[in-house]
């Protein structure tokens, strides 16, 4: 049979089979993970069900690497990315494979978790529960903790998608629901993730008060999100949080990455130097429209402006 002729596997049924892989390998090498987001919040009832790009893991610091590794030997391969990308946004890698139609995402920690990440991923671990997924049993956040992740990554992106708008209008109406014993199960979870800034206004609507302690973390947080998380928005809160001795070189390599990592992690781009030097400055054109939003979100961020809710 030729690759031509070869069948192609359903998105919906390569989702099943990539959580349970997930779950299998974890397994295997002694290692933790969590399954977040996608077939998790339809699960719990937090949006409707839809077929999700990609799968989604989370895992504490400690597991990331070797869990990357675990994936390699099993056919997966990083998708490349800039190495200023990463020191801006390294919340996550994505790993592909040539006969899968879907991602892999994983996490070495959850943006919006502001705790530290072995801290935050050990409050989810002890309240998770199991779920199956093509036959075998996947470990997933309880529904506090799915509630939460769900939350955090429609805030992330509300500026930018009506979907996300969708999700947060459900959350809300779930939340509308929640009696008091079940309000202050929530309030312990997100204190125990370190969510309280990030979830502040969200919570309120509902008669939640949570107690919020300012951070270079949530600062940077609010930058990301009022910038519509967008790259620049990464670069300017990145640049914020990186020490003063890196600052110079990280920015440098943001203006300049390597010709090899560019092409790698923006496969479009057409031969020769010509096609190259057109990319960088499509890249630096967008930077810079995006920039004063980023610049203002900054300023927004570390003077008071409300976290949590949609702009």
């Amino acid at each position: 049979m030729t690759d031509a002729a070869a069948p192609r596997l359903d998105l919906a049924d390569a989702n099943q089979l990539a959580a349970a892989m997930v779950a299998y390998v974890a397994q295997q090498h002694g290692l933790r993970a969590l399954i977040v987001k996608g077939f998790v919040t339809s699960h719990y009832g937090l949006r409707p069900e839809r077929v999700s790009a990609d799968v989604d893991v989370l895992l504490p610091p400690a597991d990331f690497e070797p869990f990357l590794d675990a994936l390699r030997h099993v056919g997966w391969v990083l998708r490349p990315v800039t190495a200023d990308a990463d020191a801006v946004a390294a919340h996550s890698r994505e790993l592909i494979h040539p006969a899968w139609p879907g991602d892999i995402d994983v996490h070495r920690h959850f943006p919006g978790m502001l705790a530290d990440p072995l801290t935050a991923f050990d409050a989810l671990w002890e309240r998770s529960v199991e779920a199956t997924r093509a036959g075998r049993t996947v470990r997933i956040p309880d529904r506090n903790g799915a509630i939460i992740i769900t939350a955090l990554h429609a805030l992330r992106h509300v500026t930018t998608s009506t979907r996300y708008d969708q999700e947060l209008a459900g959350l809300d109406a779930v939340l509308a629901t929640l009696q008091p014993q079940e309000q202050a199960a929530l309030v312990e979870s997100i204190g125990a993730v370190g969510a309280e800034g990030p979830l502040q206004e969200l919570c309120a609507r509902h008669g939640m008060a949570l107690t919020v302690t300012p951070s270079p973390a949530l600062t940077a947080w609010n930058t990301r999100r009022l910038a519509g998380d967008s790259y620049a928005g990464n670069v300017v809160a990145g640049l914020a949080q990186a020490p003063l001795r890196r600052r110079l070189g990280l920015a440098w390599r943001i203006v300049w990455p390597s010709a090899d990592q560019f092409r790698a992690s923006h496969p479009d781009i057409g031969p020769g130097r010509g096609a190259l030097w057109r990319a960088r400055v499509d890249r630096w054109r967008r930077g810079l429209r995006d920039l004063p939003r980023a610049l203002r979100a900054r300023r927004a961020s570390r003077t008071g402006t409300p976290p949590g809710g949609a702009s």
